[in-house]
């Protein structure tokens, strides 16, 4: 089912969903943009909508240049549903109080893709299972997904390479709606004869005066200026629309009012769906990567890929795929927590007895190249249920299609259960490249083993016991006569 809203009315609808959920989106948070809860859709400039410049924005209200700019946040949306610290209950007097019921219904606007995906990913791990997540279950019961297509991807982003796309909706468990900005100044689709005869009515009634008072209405009553600028026939603002492509029942209660798409609409956004697919590089293939790394595992490679990494570890809490995670018992606090955790820290696999298997960055980011594009498929395969074909919930009307964006790059076949040879636990969104402080680029990486490093060994056969000779007082440090795998064209934001 096809639907549009002008890209003035959005703060309007957003405000009727805030009346029954949380509605989550881009906000601005200390410089940087992450999903937070919105309390006011009208603090937005309108006026700065679309011009491509970055502004302001106040804290908890709809970043529309992320909308616009085709930017992904920095923080991924997982932590929407895997906080970075989460209180699981507590105990006082004797007495259990769990956090499971305290999730309200919520919408979360504006996910990219990759995040979607992201999503559906680890649904696998903590909803599949005899011991699904309780927490994890909750959140996803009650959270409607709003998807944003990327119409103009990132340098940095590679969704194609790793089975997925611009405009992905991830089908069955994914977005339950997605929208298509389209820009009517760079399009040659116009409105409709009813549209521009409303729009001529309304002109010829109001004097230049009234229209001149109206392109400068404070934006404090947007909501008075709300219908006369939607019909402002020479304001770019009021022209540009979201397309609406509603895949579930869920996406239908917060859609399905709105005005149907009309044939012409529908082919401006197939194709700004096809124009971002073509546009979204193919740094490397996945065919056959698993053998590859395996057969790699106890080679130097891998001392040439750690020889720059810090193990910062802003590479996995950036990630949306990764999830591991640290449970803590906050004695004053009488709460068991649930914290980030990540396997590029030190101390993160070290045992009881002190003996650490990974004592230094060369095992910790195999550990994490490996988990990425081996580990991942090979544990859950089977677990994600052919993710992206077409959502059934999708037939909420005969008209609604899959999405045509998804058959660009075949990003339907990448979960099918009958070969999931190419299946991996990345998603292409970028976030570990745009912001590694010293550049180091998993594409480049992958694309390294893919060719063929010149220093191959096969010993497929080890594991990381074959590495467990004592290198603890040899501490994190690598090779410094050399500066490893890097993506220099690259920054880091």
């Amino acid at each position: 089912m096809y639907k549009t809203v002008l890209e003035i009315e959005l703060p309007g609808l957003i405000e009727t969903w805030m009346k029954q959920a949380t509605v989550y989106a881009p906000a601005g948070q200390g410089g940087m943009s992450a999903f937070e809860p919105l309390a006011d859709p009208y603090q937005v400039d309108m006026n700065s909508i679309g011009n491509g410049d970055r502004f302001e924005i106040s804290p908890h209200s709809l970043d529309m240049n992320y909308m616009n700019d085709r930017i992904n946040t920095r923080l991924p949306a997982k932590a929407l549903f895997l906080p970075q610290s989460e209180v699981m209950f507590g105990v006082r007097q004797g007495q259990f109080s769990s956090t499971e019921g305290k999730v309200k219904p919520r919408v979360i606007l504006g996910m990219r893709p990759c995040d979607i995906r992201a999503i559906k990913l680890l649904d696998a791990v903590f909803l599949t299972g005899s011991n699904p997540d309780p927490y994890w279950a909750r959140k996803r019961e009650l959270t409607t997904i709003v998807g944003l297509g990327c119409h103009a991807p990132g340098k940095e982003c590679f969704c194609t390479s790793v089975g997925t796309g611009p405009f992905d909706s991830c089908g069955e468990g994914g977005a339950d709606a997605m929208l298509t900005m389209v820009d009517n100044r760079h399009t040659d689709i116009q409105r409709t004869d009813n549209q521009r005869t409303d729009n001529q009515s309304m002109d010829n009634h109001r004097t230049d005066n009234q229209r001149t008072d109206n392109r400068h209405t404070d934006n404090a009553h947007m909501e008075n200026a709300h219908m006369d600028n939607a019909h402002m026939s020479n304001n770019h603002i009021g022209n540009n629309y979201y397309g609406v492509e509603i895949y579930t029942s869920k996406g239908q209660a917060l859609f399905g009012g709105l005005r149907d798409a009309t044939d012409s609409q529908r082919e401006a956004m197939r194709q700004i769906q096809l124009s971002a697919s073509a546009k979204v590089q193919k740094p490397f293939t996945t065919e056959g990567i698993k053998d590859r790394l395996n057969d790699l595992f106890a080679s130097d490679f891998w001392d040439k890929v750690q020889q720059s990494c810090l193990g910062c570890g802003v590479c996995t809490y950036l990630c949306p795929t990764c999830h591991c995670f640290d449970i803590v018992d906050e004695a004053q606090r009488h709460e068991r927590v649930r914290n980030w955790d990540s396997c590029m820290f030190r101390i993160y696999s070290q045992e009881a007895s002190g003996y650490n298997p990974r004592p230094r960055v060369k095992e910790r980011i195999r550990q994490r190249i490996m988990h990425k594009f081996v580990y991942f498929s090979e544990r859950l395969q089977g677990r994600v249920n052919d993710a992206c074909k077409v959502n059934d919930a999708c037939k909420v009307n005969d008209s609604c299609k899959v999405n045509d964006a998804c058959r660009v790059n075949d990003s339907c076949r990448v979960n099918d259960s009958s070969d999931s040879s190419n299946e991996t636990g990345c998603v292409g969104c970028g976030r570990c490249v745009r912001f590694c402080p010293v550049n180091l680029d998993i594409r480049a990486v992958i694309r390294l083993a893919q060719e063929g490093y010149p220093h191959y060994r096969d010993h497929r056969d080890h594991r990381d016991h074959h590495d467990h000779h004592d290198h603890r007082d040899q501490g994190d440090q690598g090779d410094q006569g050399d500066h490893g795998i890097e993506t220099p064209t690259t920054g880091h934001g």
